[in-house]
């Protein structure tokens, strides 16, 4: 039988912000579309954050909602 190899701890690391960050946009886009039929606004803190963030890891620039004008 062969052992399991332990992951480095910076792997379980990014592995957790990447489910964080998937998470996150679910849930981002979950509201977005509970927003819609609300009719609030759509850009919110969170999601505004979170394409920032995407914007300096990747130097991508994206709009999580794009029905929505950007603020």
């Amino acid at each position: 039988m062969t052992e399991k190899k332990e992951r480095p701890k910076w792997v379980k690391w990014m592995i957790r912000v990447v489910v964080a960050m998937l998470v996150g946009s679910a849930f981002v886009g979950g509201c977005s579309q509970l927003n819609k039929k609300a009719g609030l606004d759509d850009d919110h803190i969170f999601e505004e954050i979170l394409e920032h963030h995407i914007e300096e890891q990747t130097g991508l620039d994206v709009d999580l909602s794009p029905s929505s004008k950007e603020k």
